[in-house]
């Protein structure tokens, strides 16, 4: 499991108050193995609720516009769109979230709005975290049902990002609920994972 290596000398050090404007930096980590288990759960377990799919559901069940004949595409209509075809396992949304997340993984930032390359039109428009849980989610969902860990790498590193969200940046009930949504898929993904692997984590 690769996210034994991110971890600080003596706690979970990748909430940063701020990020995104700030780029987390995961390089040089010192391994240590089990407590980064424990390190990591503590900084999740406090944003963590029952999992409403429903609510989720009336959400992201929106009316939405989604014209991929323009140019850019806002990112939440993108988002919900993919969403909406994750269980279908459409080839083309699995096309483009993964160039996605290979973009995610050099910014670390979620823009407000693509294009068919996943480039944004305005690289200083970021700061929306709506956009962020709902990937967040995006790949809480694909990790659960492919077990790629490119998915579960890049939704730890989101899910730092939100955590670390100042409530001034404005964040409003939905907000929280996707936030929470997001974080909780991680954790539950992750504590399967240890318990498939026999892995004790308290």
């Amino acid at each position: 499991m690769k996210i034994g290596f991110m971890i600080g000398e003596n706690k979970y050090k990748y909430i940063d108050s701020n990020a995104p404007k700030a780029k987390i930096n995961y390089s040089y980590s010192k391994y240590l193995g089990l407590d980064f288990i424990e390190f990591w759960k503590s900084s999740r377990e406090k944003n963590l609720k029952n999992l409403d799919k429903e609510n989720l559901r009336t959400l992201i069940n929106q009316n939405i516009s989604f014209d991929d004949s323009k140019d850019f595409v806002l990112s939440k209509n993108l988002f919900l769109n993919w969403l909406d075809n994750i269980e279908l396992e459409h080839k083309r949304v699995l096309i483009d979230v993964n160039l996605l997340v290979k973009r995610f993984e050099v910014t670390k930032k979620i823009y407000n709005d693509y294009n068919v390359l996943m480039r944004p039109s305005n690289k200083e428009n970021y700061l929306n975290i709506e956009n962020y849980s709902l990937f967040g989610i995006i790949l809480g969902l694909l990790f659960s049902k492919t077990k790629d860990f490119k998915y579960l790498n890049a939704h730890l590193k989101i899910n730092d990002i939100l955590l670390g969200w100042k409530a001034s940046n404005g964040i409003i009930k939905d907000d929280l609920f996707l936030k929470s949504y997001s974080v909780s898929l991680e954790y539950n993904n992750v504590i399967e994972l240890l318990k498939q692997k026999n892995i004790s984590h308290g």
